[in-house]
Order: structure tokens, then sequence, then C-alpha cells
């Protein structure tokens, strides 16, 4: 008994192999889903507010920053937990801030930028000496 089996056409071939790879993607697992970051904001360490360091200047490509820096002094931290503030100065945003007393440091919420140059102050109470303290940066946002 002989076998009639025609060879296939090209038309036969490439509907066969595509649909092969078709079958091929569907019965790969999709690759599982990277988990993202709840913020796409950079934390930037200001290191010592009550030192006398300079300005600094930071660039960010973000839409939004976080800041965390402690009170290095010996000085009791007194008011320190109720009177540091944050100020975007360019946006007039204020972000919001969490203080580990025992530390003397603090962490903020995400601080919106603008676009360009936004200058960011911090202000706190000096308990010791009674005076309102000020410490600057500067923060220079390209966006992504």
């Amino acid at each position: 008994m002989k076998s009639h089996m025609r060879p296939l056409t090209w038309d036969q071939i490439i509907v066969i192999a595509m649909s092969l790879i078709g079958l091929s993607f569907k019965l790969t697992p999709p690759p599982p889903k990277s988990r993202e970051l709840a913020s796409p904001s950079q934390i930037i360490d200001l290191g010592c507010l009550d030192s006398q360091a300079p300005e600094k200047l930071f660039f960010q490509k973000q839409s939004q920053i976080r800041f965390k820096g402690r009170l290095c002094s010996d000085q009791p931290s007194g008011r320190f937990h109720s009177s540091l503030k944050i100020v975007n100065l360019s946006s007039g945003k204020t972000g919001v801030v969490f203080i580990q007393e025992q530390d003397r440091q603090f962490l903020t919420t995400e601080l919106p930028l603008i676009s360009g140059n936004n200058s960011i102050q911090i202000e706190w109470q000096d308990s010791f000496t009674d005076t309102k303290k000020i410490r600057t940066a500067q923060v220079f946002n390209e966006p992504i």
C-alpha cells in the first residue's frame, strides 16, 4: 500500500510555522511583573543641619524628592521635633517631616519639584539659644 502524501507548499509551511510559533508564546508563562517602588523619589541626605556647611547643590531627574538629615551638636534637642519645617521656596510646597527624636534624625515625605532650580529651605528652632535656624539647599530638577 502506497501512501499518497503530497509535499507541502511554501504557503502551507509558513502557516504551520506561524501557528507553532504563536502556540509556543501562549504556552510560555508571562515574565513576573517587577515590583515598582511606591514612590519614584530619591532621598537626599543633608547631613548635619547644625554644621556650618555651605549651601549644597543637588541634581534630580524626578518630579519629587525626599530629604533626610540630623542635628549633630551635643545640645539637647528641645523643640527640634515640633519646629522643623521644610519648604520648596520655588513652588511654595511644604513637606511633611518625620522625626526620630532619640537619634535627632528626620526624614520627609515626597516634596514636589518644579522643572529647573528649586530652592529648599529647612527651618527649626534651636532650643539652646532659642533662635530660628535656617539651612538651604538647591535642587536642579531635569525631568526625564
